[in-house]
């Protein structure tokens, strides 16, 4: 999604199944993000979404609510009005993950790391370097 803003709001707890056919909605059994690319659009947005929930008689925690974010994480990504990036939390994982000791131990770390494919400009050939390690031929010290 290419935006110069993205608003947010995640709201705990509800049913996707009320949303579903909205593009300008993403809802899971846990939470409902609702994005928009500009401000006015967005309070659109919200009370289409908050007046839904208002006539199916759902009601939230508003603790567990965030409102105009500018920054959202989801599935995996950081959406913002800067674009789609890798969540910092998943970069964390890899930076703190044990040395390998094993070919299997280094399989799963490609697998790992074979997410930030797409973010990683020459993540193959990056890459590779760990990929021999798993090879017949090649003595894992």
């Amino acid at each position: 999604m290419v935006a110069t803003e993205v608003h947010s709001l995640r709201v705990d707890g509800f049913i996707a199944m009320l949303f579903s056919g909205r593009p300008e909605v993403e809802a899971s059994v846990a939470v409902i993000t609702v994005y928009s690319r500009i401000k006015e659009d967005h309070e659109k947005h919200l009370r289409m979404v908050l007046g839904l929930l208002k006539e199916k008689k759902l009601y939230a925690k508003f603790l567990k609510c965030e409102f105009w974010l500018s920054s959202v994480a989801f599935l995996g990504h950081a959406v913002s009005k800067d674009g789609i990036m890798v969540d910092p939390k998943k970069i964390e994982a890899v930076r703190g993950w044990a040395r390998s000791t094993s070919v299997t131990e280094i399989q799963s770390f490609i697998g790992l790391a074979s997410y930030f494919s797409h973010f990683v400009k020459g993540f193959s050939y990056i890459a590779s370097h760990v990929t021999r390690l798993t090879q017949n031929n090649i003595a894992f010290q």
